[in-house]
């Protein structure tokens, strides 16, 4: 894997242009009870939304600053669902056994907290729904005009590029230079590299090896991060001798490792890669 293949960049109305699109739309009749799908669905596209902003330096002042402004509290409720509704997921996989009121407890609880913040996005939605709708048509027309056939456009066009390669460039160096991985910090690492793959699909041609390991990683953080704060929701609902916290916290301990074990192996990928400040020695994985 050779840093190369993670700055060659191609910019068009369609790939800057599309994801503003689904995002206006899911905004245009929300549901007031969103399903699974349609919570993560907004939840990905206005995370989407920021990264391709900030990638073209588009967040920091104008119409792309206040889109932002605008989609951020929405983003922020969409969150809390979504994570309810991953919460309640993997509760559903727990063995049932001698743990089975314990878990009918701790979904109730789940499900209660889902309904909760599911009214609050709502009411956040139908109170940002125009301002969001209009800010993103905006923003669509803008990149559109910046990216027409002229001399103009073609200048912004490789302003842009240039940008996205500096944003990509400047992740990984601080992704192949993170400090020792532990539980303090593995989920901030997650974050860089959830940002560093929305990034990654402006690419021409990004190395398939690379998205993969990236996925792999981010997909293993986040399972342990799920379980972690499964297990401190369980901590607090449920009662000490219930044999469903101690599932869970012994899950959650296993998804940690696996995790670390992942998060080293793409640091020292992309230290090797030369992108980030030059090679260091190999450290053992800290839980």
């Amino acid at each position: 894997m050779q840093a190369g293949h993670l700055i060659c960049m191609s910019l068009g109305n369609e790939k800057l242009e599309k994801p503003l699109r689904r995002l206006r739309k899911l905004l245009k009749s929300p549901s007031k009870n969103p399903s699974v799908a349609e919570i993560h669905d907004l939840r990905t596209r206005s995370r989407r939304l920021e990264a391709i902003l900030h990638a073209l330096a588009l967040d920091e002042k104008g119409a792309g600053r206040r889109l932002l402004k605008t989609v951020a509290p929405i983003r922020k409720h969409a969150g809390k669902v979504r994570d309810m509704d991953v919460l309640v997921a993997i509760t559903s996989t727990l063995a049932q056994e001698d743990a089975a009121p314990c878990l009918v407890k701790l979904l109730e609880h789940l499900r209660a907290e889902r309904e909760r913040f599911a009214h609050k996005l709502c009411k956040t939605v139908r109170r940002k729904q125009k301002q969001a709708r209009s800010g993103l048509k905006r923003c669509a027309k803008l990149m559109r005009r910046q990216m027409a056939h002229t001399k103009e456009g073609a200048a912004k066009s490789a302003a842009w590029q240039h940008q996205a390669v500096a944003d990509a460039l400047e992740l990984s160096s601080e992704l192949a230079a993170w400090p020792r991985l532990a539980t303090h910090n593995l989920h901030a690492y997650r974050l860089e590299v959830r940002q560093l793959g929305y990034v990654l699909q402006l690419a021409e041609d990004p190395s398939e090896q690379f998205v993969h390991m990236l996925n792999e990683t981010k997909d293993a953080i986040g399972e342990w991060h799920d379980w972690s704060v499964l297990a401190g929701i369980a901590q607090k609902v449920l009662e000490d001798t219930c044999a469903a916290r101690k599932q869970v916290d012994r899950i959650a301990k296993q998804k940690l490792r696996h995790a670390l074990v992942l998060s080293k192996r793409m640091r020292n990928a992309l230290r090797k890669s030369g992108t980030g400040q030059g090679e260091r020695r190999a450290e053992p994985v800290q839980i």
